[in-house]
């Protein structure tokens, strides 16, 4: 019987004592991340002159697609502004309209390089999305 109960014991003894190592563990690991996080200003790309200037602009250079008649929709398209302004990658995430994907591609394209978008101060790549509007009668 007091074989069993010194059993008994030890292995609940090795349980509390495993939790607790446990517990510590985790402990520590949570202040590691914390003392590694690091919370930075961001700054979105802006367009030359403002939202107002790529309303403008949009306005002046989108030429309505030739052939496609009764479209009323929105063109969602995504680019990069590199560090430097500039604008890669540019993709068309949601359409109906072949046409209209055509023209958006080369309207954003012809855009002039943007302000970059900053991270802790520093000029950083970003994603933008960019919806643009077609209502062709």
């Amino acid at each position: 019987m007091t074989t069993l109960k010194f059993l008994i014991l030890s292995i609940l003894l090795l349980v509390i004592i495993s939790n607790v190592c446990t517990s510590l563990s985790l402990a520590s690991a949570n202040d590691t991340f914390l003392s590694d996080l690091h919370v930075y200003k961001e700054v979105h790309p802006t367009f030359p002159g403002g939202n107002e200037k790529l309303k403008e602009f949009i306005e002046e250079n989108l030429r309505w697609p030739v052939g496609e008649s009764g479209f009323t929709g929105t063109v969602l398209t995504s680019f990069i502004v590199e560090e430097d302004g500039h604008i890669t990658n540019i993709q068309i995430e949601q359409s109906e309209c072949q046409l209209c994907n055509v023209e958006s591609l080369r309207l954003i394209d012809s855009m002039p390089d943007w302000q970059p978008g900053r991270i802790a101060g520093e000029p950083a790549r970003m994603l933008l999305f960019l919806p643009l509007k077609f209502e062709i009668k």
